[in-house]
């Protein structure tokens, strides 16, 4: 039997729908396919076609449907263990994109030539250092307080 291929897809807030080759557009309810519903629209528009337009893949949401299950009316065949067990992923996912973590900074102690250097704008052997502007006026702050105390 003979099944047309895929040749573009739609992915929308509650349907997917597939131009095939033979002219026809299947929609179907993107209910039947839970990872698609709890995709971000961004995870649903990120498809590419496999097996030659036999089927359509979503990286970001590991998801695979094939055009015969969707010519024939299939809905996902995903166990509920198994979609729950995804989604706590998949959230976490999105928790961790939404709330990067940044590296902890370990602390600097930076010696009292860099003060000087500072305080002579002569910061060029340090660039490796990656010392930013936020670091120049903290430590700039920090330098001349040093100064006070020591001079006191």
């Amino acid at each position: 039997m003979w099944i047309a291929v895929a040749q573009g897809i739609i992915a929308t807030e509650d349907a997917l729908i597939v131009d095939l080759t033979d002219g026809r557009t299947i929609s179907v309810p993107l209910a039947w396919y839970p990872r698609l519903l709890h995709g971000t629209p961004e995870e649903r528009n990120k498809w590419r076609l496999i097996g030659n337009g036999e089927g359509i893949h979503w990286p970001d949401l590991d998801e695979d449907i094939s055009i015969e299950g969707l010519v024939l009316g299939k809905p996902s065949g995903e166990s509920q263990r198994s979609f729950k067990q995804w989604l706590e992923q998949h959230q976490q996912v999105l928790e961790e994109k939404a709330h990067p973590k940044t590296p902890a900074r370990r602390p600097r102690r930076l010696s009292e030539d860099f003060y000087a250097a500072l305080m002579a704008g002569e910061l060029a052997r340090y660039d490796a250092y990656d010392e930013t502007r936020a670091d120049f006026s903290r430590w700039k702050g920090i330098y001349e307080t040093w100064l006070r105390r020591k001079e006191a």
